[in-house]
């Protein structure tokens, strides 16, 4: 009787250890995203970035985010920055403070500093990074974050962390059908797609950029039209001038010589599925009988969601 008593209390004993940690599955993590922090007269690039980071939190499975960066502004002391919240008692005491300070190095570099804190400071997680160009700052934030989140939870009780960070996770779910509703928002995030693109990044608010994969960088404008049958078609151009990294497709002379008259780039694309994109893209194309070897035509494109 009593070895039996014994084993009965081991097999609820380890019932009990599976329910807790079938519940820490499910556990998210509250963050109150405070925006970004830079000495940079350049408002449009710090939109932008700050619409990128909160699209990247958004899209992390373990990660519910608000939007607090219009309840906050910095101040700095020294080399550093510091957060001052307008109504502290407005925040929820298990979210945690997440902000992001970009600044100029003296060699030419830039600095990227993510910060991840608890409301009473208990906890704090700080990433430093340096990087040779702005654009990897954007290209790398969402390792990033999941860099600095991890830290930060390391420092919490096991028993609290969070267990599905994206290497710990089988497979991420779909979203819900509302998300089918092709808006800038349902949009943002960072695709894929096209054999001389290395990434598409699409933040809220309707602008972007796309990285090619010789190094190129193109700004984007993000627009939804609505058709008369309820069908929704995303509008992607290209903002700026043209540059001849921009046709890779097209031999080097040729690209050199057609981009400074070039059209915008444009993309007319429909969401498939969720997570799916296709359309077509009017771009220049090889043209043999053309007196410059290149004219405007249009290619079949997919893109998917990273």
């Amino acid at each position: 009787m009593k070895r039996f008593f014994s084993f009965f209390v081991l097999c609820f004993s380890l019932l009990c250890v599976n329910f807790v940690n079938a519940q820490a599955e499910f556990q998210q993590l509250n963050v109150d995203f405070y925006g970004v922090y830079s000495s940079s007269g350049d408002k449009n690039m710090i939109d932008m970035t700050r619409n990128l980071y909160f699209a990247q939190l958004k899209e992390m499975n373990f990660v519910t985010v608000k939007d607090k960066s219009a309840d906050a502004f910095f101040t700095t002391e020294g080399s550093e920055a510091f957060i001052v919240l307008k109504e502290p008692s407005a925040t929820s005491t298990d979210s945690v403070i997440f902000f992001v300070e970009i600044e100029t190095s003296g060699n030419g570099n830039w600095k990227s500093i993510l910060h991840a804190q608890s409301q009473d400071s208990s906890r704090k997680s700080v990433l430093k990074k340096e990087y040779t160009s702005y654009y990897k700052i954007l290209t790398e934030a969402k390792s990033a974050i999941e860099e600095t989140l991890r830290d930060y939870m390391d420092h919490m009780d096991h028993t609290e962390q969070p267990s599905d960070f994206p290497e710990q996770q089988q497979s991420k779910p779909q979203k819900s059908a509302a998300a089918l509703q092709a808006t800038t928002e349902s949009i943002a995030g960072t695709w894929q797609g096209e054999n001389f693109i290395d990434k598409i990044v699409i933040l809220r608010g309707g602008r972007g950029f796309i990285i090619y994969k010789n190094g190129a960088t193109m700004n984007i404008l993000v627009s939804v039209q609505e058709n008369a049958d309820g069908s929704s078609v995303v509008s992607i151009t290209q903002a700026g001038k043209s540059n001849a990294s921009f046709f890779p497709e097209l031999p080097r002379k040729t690209a050199l010589e057609n981009a400074p008259t070039a059209a915008p780039l444009e993309w007319l694309l429909t969401l498939t599925d969720l997570n799916t994109m296709q359309g077509s893209k009017k771009t220049l194309v090889e043209d043999k009988n053309a007196p410059t070897g290149a004219a405007q035509g249009t290619a079949e494109v997919t893109w998917t969601r990273k």
